[in-house]
């Protein structure tokens, strides 16, 4: 009997820990914060909450992290400066609910800007892009939907994104952390899914960018 009592406090004990260790870690992650307004998509926010959120054809889209050249410092939003073309490109990897996925389908929300646009010298680093409402024509500016960062559901779309706020968060030696949030909403076609419709979109990050 003292055997058996002895295995019961083990296994309590057992399952006890992991227990803990799984609240521990599952508060380790990011917190996700309902608008009031509509509690499915995040609050807005600029405090580099990591958080994305919009409808597309008014299925719910949320950030689910990634990473990449000019990485956020806790995945989500990748900030790229292509030279050959002068464009800028600001991708978030997301996801879409699936009824056949539990995880759901992974879709990244995209924007390609024209730097050239931008001022007299084009922007090359995050601190150097305005805080500003951009339209997006459709062509030289637009909206894009990309499923695993290789294939692309629908691009050019018109709209609106508005980068509210572009902040320095914390600077060292090698890189500089920026706060980076806004929102946006466009529409574009799409060979599979017809007409796309991208709205109430608000996304908060904070952005590492390394230094050479």
């Amino acid at each position: 009997m003292p055997n058996a009592l002895f295995f019961c406090h083990s296994v309590v004990g057992y399952w006890l820990f992991f227990a803990l260790l799984s609240a521990t870690l599952s508060g380790c992650g990011r917190a996700f914060v309902p608008d009031p307004i509509d509690p499915r998509l995040p609050v807005y926010s600029e405090e580099g909450k990591r958080s994305a959120g919009c409808f597309i054809n008014d299925d719910v889209w949320r950030s689910d992290g990634g990473g990449g050249t000019f990485s956020s410092n806790d995945d989500g939003l990748w900030i790229t400066f292509q030279s050959e073309d002068s464009t800028i490109h600001l991708t978030i990897s997301g996801e879409l609910p699936s009824n056949t996925d539990s995880r759901g389908e992974s879709i990244n929300v995209g924007f390609t800007l024209d730097n050239r646009q931008l001022s007299d010298d084009p922007a090359e680093s995050i601190s150097e892009i305005p805080q500003k409402a951009f339209v997006l024509d459709g062509q030289d500016n637009y909206g894009y939907l990309i499923r695993n960062f290789d294939d692309t559901v629908a691009t050019f779309g018109a709209g609106q994104l508005i980068l509210r706020r572009i902040l320095l968060d914390q600077e060292t030696t090698f890189n500089a952390s920026y706060i980076v949030a806004g929102t946006f909403s466009f529409t574009a076609t799409s060979d599979s899914l017809g007409l796309v419709d991208v709205s109430n979109g608000r996304f908060d990050y904070s952005v590492r960018e390394s230094r050479k």
